[in-house]
């Protein structure tokens, strides 16, 4: 996958539900400012009250719908989307009717300049809130962070499954580069420091050379059947794609005074396994 795919699609109705209703407040309020700023007219309150038959048609025709799939879907003669597409379409019409009957209401009482003011902090409310509706939109998308590949599975078989919040939905590795751990003998890391050069070889390409350099050095050492051992984590080029998570071999580590042959263990942070074997000439 690159950066960016699209792994998988939440379910976008509740969301959406909140995208139409905000919007649907936006443009009531937007309406009814424009209509405090310049005052009513008879044209006004006439469009207002014809609005609000128009709505309290559509939510009564709506709210029957609902109704009606209601009992429908207890004999599963309708499936549960339709059902549920029907209560959300009567749950925005209920929404736009009520707004239809205030901003009559706001028509016939008229404005003082301090009504005028709320209207504008109601409208930047709404307005933060369909930028919050429209985030968690894009939330339902899964994305993949980085290029690689997809290793926990196949995601054709997660369709249909439920996530808890946080739950993990797929583990990607970017494999063009590893990440391994040395155990080096606490007598020879003296030897070691950051940006050093690192060759490896792992079991099962005997005759291939990999190359690396020292990314980190452990603050502590760690005891082992073998004495004390610090780790030594490494970056390993692997644009061919040779090394897999969990090898095993054994490592170079060029030291600071003279090459310092380092046996390694396992890898760690998904990557790489290396088990502890004795000391290198």
């Amino acid at each position: 996958v690159n950066k960016g795919d699209v792994l998988a699609q939440l379910s976008q109705d509740e969301e959406n539900k909140n995208i139409a209703v905000t919007q649907a407040n936006i443009e009531r309020l937007n309406a009814n400012l424009s209509k405090a700023e310049k005052g009513s007219t008879d044209e006004n309150i006439k469009l207002a009250r014809q609005k609000v038959i128009t709505m309290k048609s559509k939510y009564t025709f709506s709210r029957e719908e609902a109704k009606r799939y209601a009992k429908l879907i207890d004999k599963q003669l309708v499936s549960r989307q339709e059902y549920e597409d029907a209560q959300r379409k009567a749950e925005v019409e209920l929404e736009q009717y009520r707004e239809a009957k205030l901003n009559l209401e706001l028509v016939l009482s008229g404005t003082r300049p301090e009504e005028i003011d709320a209207i504008k902090a109601e409208i930047g409310l709404k307005k933060a809130e369909l930028d919050y509706h429209t985030q968690q939109l894009e939330y339902t998308k899964l994305v993949s962070p980085i290029a690689g590949r997809v290793v926990s599975g196949s995601l054709s078989y997660a369709v249909g499954n439920y996530l808890e919040r946080g739950e993990l939905f797929a583990t990607i590795e970017d494999t063009r580069h590893m990440v391994g751990e040395i155990r080096v003998p606490e007598a020879d890391i003296s030897e070691v420091s950051v940006d050093a050069g690192v060759r490896l070889k792992v079991w099962t390409y005997p005759d291939r050379e990999f190359h690396g350099s020292v990314e980190s050095i452990a603050p502590n050492a760690e005891e082992t059947p073998y004495g004390k051992v610090i780790r030594v984590k490494t970056k390993i080029d692997n644009k061919q794609g040779l090394l897999k998570s969990e090898m095993t071999g054994y490592a170079k580590i060029i030291g600071t005074r003279q090459p310092a042959a380092l046996a390694f263990t396992r890898m760690l942070v998904r990557f790489f396994t290396i088990e502890l074997w004795s000391w290198l000439p």
